[in-house]
C-alpha cells in the first residue's frame, strides 16, 4: 500500500509541476503531449491498487507484469479509441505507449521495492 501511495502522490505532484511550469518553460512536444499520459498510467493502477486495499479485495492487487500491460491497454484503448465515440477527443496511438510506460515505471516501484524492502510490496511470485 505504500507504495501506492507514493506512487499517486509522486504522478500527481509531477503532472502538477510539468502542467504549471516545464512545459511552459521548456516547450518541448513531449512534456506538452505525453509526459501527462506517462503519470497518468502510473497513477491509474496505484489508484485501482488502493480501491482494491481499500475494500479489502487484496487478492485482485495488479502486482504482475502482464496484467499491468493488459490494463493498461485496456484502459487505453477506451481512453483513446471509445472516448472519440461520444466526446469531442482525437486518438493519439503513442499515448497508447505513454500510458505503458506508466505502469512500466508502476511495476519498477514494485521491483524496486521488492529488492530494497524484503518483498513488502505484494509482488506475487
Amino acid at each position: 500500500m505504500y507504495l501506492d501511495i507514493s506512487v499517486a502522490v509522486s504522478s500527481v505532484l509531477l503532472y502538477l509541476i510539468n502542467s504549471l511550469v516545464l512545459k511552459h518553460l521548456l516547450h518541448s512536444p513531449f512534456l506538452s503531449f505525453y509526459f501527462n499520459d506517462i503519470m497518468g498510467g502510473a497513477l491509474f493502477i496505484s489508484y485501482l491498487n488502493l480501491l482494491f486495499g481499500w475494500f479489502r479485495v487484496k487478492e485482485h492487487l495488479l502486482r504482475k507484469f502482464h496484467v499491468i500491460v493488459f490494463i493498461m491497454l485496456a484502459a487505453g484503448v477506451g481512453w483513446e479509441y471509445l472516448t472519440p465515440l461520444y466526446k469531442e477527443s482525437t486518438s493519439d496511438p503513442y499515448d497508447l505507449l505513454a500510458y505503458q510506460a506508466g505502469g512500466l515505471i508502476y511495476f519498477t516501484g514494485i521491483l524496486i521495492t521488492k529488492r530494497f524492502c524484503g518483498g513488502t510490496s505484494g509482488v506475487q511470485k
